[in-house]
């Protein structure tokens, strides 16, 4: 019988990789790394409150509404342990 490691066990042990994309319409979907819709149709204003609880300020919070603007899209890495969120290139 194969044993389950930590992170199996504990979805929220690690850092989750993220994506961002921004809709035709000016809403935002959030994706996991393998693709699936964790929340689609997000209000610009919710991403935007979530992107500052979650401590982003500064160049960092422009860069991801940069990146979304020129690329209609940008990446997160979220980390699950401690809720915090990093913009990676």
């Amino acid at each position: 019988m194969r044993r389950r490691s930590h992170e199996q066990d504990n979805p929220y042990s690690g850092p989750e990789r993220l994506q961002i994309l921004k809709n035709e319409d000016g809403s935002f979907t959030l994706l996991n790394r393998k693709g699936k819709v964790l929340k689609a149709s997000i209000p610009g204003s919710w991403l935007e409150a979530k992107l500052q609880n979650t401590g982003y300020s500064g160049k960092e919070y422009e860069e991801i509404w940069r990146q979304l603007d020129n690329y209609g899209k940008a990446e997160v890495v979220l980390n699950l342990g401690t809720r915090r969120v990093w913009w990676v290139s």
